[in-house]
């Protein structure tokens, strides 16, 4: 990960006043200050409502993440890369499977 984070570990809030609670299951911090991580495991394409609702959460609580990252194990629909930080399970592997690649 770009930057390298110093510290891990998990963010969990509730409201009572407002009736909100949530959790974000991996946060880490680094030179910049705390990202969260979104990870979705399901079959389903990780879409654009699902990502609103995160930064949706994280506005009205008024959390102090600079960046949110967004995991998936099957991918994306409709979510503009260049706005979100995304990584799908082939992503994590392109690197392995790349020099795996080169040997052959």
């Amino acid at each position: 990960m770009d930057p390298s984070f110093y510290r891990i570990g998990r963010f969990a809030f509730k409201d009572k006043a407002h009736h909100k609670k949530g959790e974000f299951a991996v946060v880490t911090e680094d030179e910049r200050g705390l990202t969260a991580y979104e990870c979705q495991y399901g079959k389903a394409l990780l879409d654009l409502s699902a990502v609103r609702d995160r930064v949706r959460q994280v506005s009205e609580l008024g959390l102090s993440f600079y960046r949110l990252v967004f995991f998936s194990r099957t991918g994306f629909a409709g979510i503009d890369p260049k706005t979100y930080t995304l990584v799908s399970l082939d992503d994590m592997y392109a690197e392995e499977l790349g020099k795996a690649e080169e040997k052959t």
